[in-house]
């Protein structure tokens, strides 16, 4: 394994925690003689990024191109290189991260914490609030992090002072200073921890808005005037938070994995502003700000305060991070003439950056890459027979794929060995990238097989919003003659299909497998727990029936669950029943 990137990080990582319990614990540690003068910095800020550490393709419509276009988003030397950019044109840069740093890769699988700890290290991060992801191995999984990490991790709302193991290692806040003004930022943790992680039993979780207000007395009683809120509870309960608490300036977000800002025009869907401007108790704006997910961008803040601490004017440029190569969604390089169209496009395209690798942080990932890709020859598991992929069924395989029904039983295998009780899981067959043939399965096969690494999002449904998503699924493949990556796979759901009907008849005899095997009729009035991937939970590939539902995000990646499944599997089989039954 890769021996520690700095043979002091322990002797530093110990003063540095304190230096921030005299600094948090004394009312004096900020200093007596608070500066009362105006002061101005840029804020970047990350969340959930999930151990990604290479570009994955997302798909981006840019003006005057007629297709979208899979372009490579995400990477930690590129946000390296926009973050030291950053520092070199601003005298003053705080930068934060607000949480699920690990979980979603082969860089957590093997090295439970370390990789990302370097990069992050190397990039001068200044804290970073606990996730529900780093207790997903226990307290051994956050103390792995914190053992490697320069930075503090901080969350006030989180009791671990019954944890000999934990005690002492995570604080409520930090107490920064920009330009010799003091500057608080207050770690915040969702108390569904227990519920969607693997927290020690001795930890204890606080109520958020309660615990948030709190501090903030407590630090607005040590004259600190500027305070942020380092959030992992997700948008909707940060807006909620702002709204609740007085004395809070910014809520830096994470957990929701939510997108920001003015990205319309690259055919994306954001679900507010950036910042969004929620109006506290007190009648005084709050800034809340989240940067979505996977490294896919760096969220930037600018912000002047006056001399009272209060914000007297902001500006917001969220930066989505672009890669290469450009490849066409067949896996092909883009003819010249597209490629230089899309390289224009993104030179031109506001909130959007194709930066060079920092070659420091380059460098550490590259140390970990190696491993990663010998690691991707190991044998997890055989295929008995090939197991071939289709996306529409057709006269040559008229059942289909023979792996996505596999990949979806992974998918509901893994949210339901941690709690979440899910009926159904729909599988999109656009999200599997190519078939498996017979004999040995490696741990590249399953990259290959599925690499967008996406996310597993739960929904609350009723069995005429399943039955509306099926019927949207067919349409758009059979009438408007596209999203033929849509075609929906599921075990536990049975359902025959008459292609020849017209919209919204072509689905009937809808049934759902009991927890014993036992088939029922979908009652349409039920509701019914449905988890897919946070494409599909996005509306894409027709599935617009998700615009109008809130769902849960658990973090947990695709390409892990069939990862795990194959390995507990060891010889996979093609499936006895399919979920479908084409009427000729």
């Amino acid at each position: 394994m890769v021996p520690p990137h700095d043979a002091m990080k322990h002797g530093i990582y110990y003063f540095h925690m304190l230096l921030l319990l005299i600094l948090t614990g004394t009312p004096g540690g900020a200093g007596s003689s608070v500066p009362l003068k105006p002061v101005s910095f840029v804020l970047l800020h990350v969340n959930d990024t999930h151990s990604q550490f290479t570009p994955r393709p997302y798909a981006l419509q840019f003006p005057g191109l007629e297709n979208p276009v899979p372009v490579p988003l995400g990477s930690v030397s590129k946000m390296a290189a926009l973050v030291r950019q950053t520092r070199e044109q601003s005298p003053h840069v705080l930068f934060l991260h607000a949480g699920d740093m690990v979980q979603g890769s082969l860089y957590y699988t093997l090295f439970h914490g370390q990789a990302e700890a370097h990069v992050f290290n190397a990039m001068g991060l200044d804290a970073m609030a606990a996730g529900n992801h780093e207790f997903d191995r226990g307290t051994g999984g956050i103390l792995s992090l914190l053992d490697h990490a320069q930075f503090p991790v901080v969350s006030a709302n989180m009791n671990v002072s019954d944890d000999p193991e934990l005690a002492g290692r995570i604080a409520p806040y930090i107490i920064t200073h920009v330009d010799g003004v003091p500057v608080a930022v207050i770690g915040l943790l969702t108390r569904d921890l227990a519920r969607i992680s693997s927290p020690p039993d001795t930890l204890r979780m606080d109520p958020v808005i309660q615990t948030a207000q709190e501090t903030i007395n407590r630090l607005t009683a040590q004259d600190i005037r500027i305070i942020i809120l380092l959030s992992h509870i997700g948008y909707e309960q940060d807006r909620l938070l702002a709204q609740s608490v007085t004395g809070a300036d910014i809520v830096v977000g994470g957990h929701s994995h939510t997108l920001l800002g003015n990205f319309q025009n690259l055919g994306l869907t954001p679900e507010g502003p950036y910042p969004t401007v929620v109006t506290a108790q007190d009648g005084t704006d709050v800034l809340v700000v989240h940067a979505w997910k996977h490294t896919r961008m760096l969220g930037r803040l600018s912000v002047d305060f006056d001399a009272t601490g209060k914000i007297v004017s902001h500006q917001g440029s969220p930066c989505l991070i672009a890669g290469t190569p450009l490849l066409d969604k067949e896996d092909q390089p883009l003819d010249p003439r597209t490629q230089e169209q899309v390289r224009l496009a993104i030179d031109r395209a506001s909130g959007m950056a194709l930066p060079e690798a920092d070659p420091a942080v380059a460098a550490i990932a590259e140390t970990y890459a190696a491993q990663v890709a010998e690691q991707g020859n190991i044998v997890v598991g055989r295929a008995e027979q090939p197991l071939p992929h289709i996306r529409v069924p057709d006269p040559t395989m008229p059942k289909g794929s023979a792996i996505a029904p596999l990949v979806a039983e992974s998918l509901k295998r893994k949210v339901n060995r941690n709690g979440f009780n899910v009926d159904i899981a729909i599988q999109n067959t656009g999200g599997i990238r190519t078939g498996i043939r017979a004999g040995k399965i490696t741990i590249e096969t399953i990259y290959n097989l599925l690499p967008f690494e996406n996310t597993l999002v739960i929904f609350q449904m009723t069995g005429q919003q399943i039955t509306t998503l099926l019927e949207d699924a067919l349409s758009s493949i059979i009438d408007a003659q596209r999203f033929f990556g849509g075609f929906p796979y599921s075990p536990g759901l049975g359902f025959r299909i008459d292609p020849t009907a017209v919209r919204g008849n072509r689905v009937s005899g809808c049934e759902v497998m009991d927890g014993s095997g036992a088939w029922h009729p979908l009652n349409h009035h039920a509701t019914y727990r449905v988890v897919v991937n946070s494409f599909l939970a996005g509306g894409g590939d027709g599935y617009t029936v998700f615009a109008g539902l809130k769902g849960h995000d658990t973090g947990f990646v695709d390409t892990q669950a069939f990862l795990e499944y194959v390995s507990a599997e060891k010889t996979l089989s093609p499936p006895a029943r399919h979920s479908f039954f084409q009427i000729p």
